[in-house]
């Protein structure tokens, strides 16, 4: 029996504690004991704001919100989650759940009128090998992946903030066994939503999480990693949505040719 429980029983009488919970190192649940019961409390150490979907069994307990709940918590936040109060004389407990995944499923809205700049240097050129609900991995999806040699380098499509970064793997193959081998970094957006940039060559990310990036600003050098036929950048735009759910969205760019154009599949655009 942890030091907590001790504290709990101690207090109340009769309890008993199981907690069941997803922790790492960006979202993490702790328990304060309090004259009348447990209080809950969510904190968030990653460098973004996270979806929480919390759960709990109660035996004999009363909690002051309606489970289950889902909730934003914005980064570096700590905050109250849930206060939990046992009848008299009766033996409670409860055992609690939670997920979670990155962005606010609730307030992200992509803004439709932004004009993204092409992901590499002004004045090159790269074909659209496969585009939105592409026959060979895009299936359902809005991406694009722009056919580049290795160590083509890769540039910021719109400004925001690094929150997430893989760059240390060396794998790469033409077949969805592959999938999660793929080296790769994501920017939150000021408008919520999320791009998506992968298959970066092995350690060839040039930023960091946290690091905030402007429009056209080096992020790092294309690659071969993960389920690729051939070295190539993905790139895609979502919206994050309530049981982590990708909403990917069409996104316009600014080309040589055009102030603001979607992009299509077997089509080369310079800018």
């Amino acid at each position: 029996m942890t030091k907590l429980n001790l504290l709990v029983l101690a207090l109340l009488c009769c309890g008993f504690i199981t907690s069941m919970a997803q922790n790492d190192k960006h979202i993490t649940v702790s328990e304060e004991p309090t004259d009348d019961g447990v209080i809950l409390y969510i904190e968030n150490i990653g460098v973004c704001p996270y979806t929480v979907e919390f759960d709990a069994e109660l035996t004999n307990v009363r909690a002051d919100k309606a489970l289950p709940m889902s909730i934003v918590v914005p980064a570096g936040m700590r905050m109250e989650l849930l206060r939990l109060e046992p009848k008299p004389n009766a033996r409670w407990g409860y055992r609690y759940n939670f997920n979670y995944y990155m962005g606010d499923a609730f307030n992200a809205r992509h803004d439709g009128l932004y004009v993204y700049q092409l992901p590499y240097e002004k004045g090159a050129s790269f074909v659209v090998g496969q585009g939105y609900n592409g026959d060979f991995s895009h299936r359902g999806e809005k991406a694009l992946d722009f056919v580049m040699p290795v160590g083509t380098p890769v540039h910021a499509a719109r400004e925001g903030m690094v929150i997430k970064v893989r760059s240390d793997s060396n794998r790469g193959c033409g077949s969805e066994s592959c999938r999660d081998d793929g080296n790769y970094l994501l920017i939150l957006h000021s408008d919520g939503s999320i791009a998506n940039y992968a298959h970066f060559k092995h350690r060839g990310v040039a930023v960091k999480e946290g690091e905030v990036v402007a429009q056209g600003q080096l992020i790092g050098y294309s690659g071969n990693t993960g389920w690729s036929s051939g070295p190539h950048l993905h790139f895609q735009v979502y919206v994050p949505g309530l049981g982590n759910k990708r909403n990917s969205v069409a996104t316009y760019f600014r080309t040589a040719s055009s102030e603001s154009v979607l992009l299509r599949e077997k089509q080369s655009y310079k800018w």
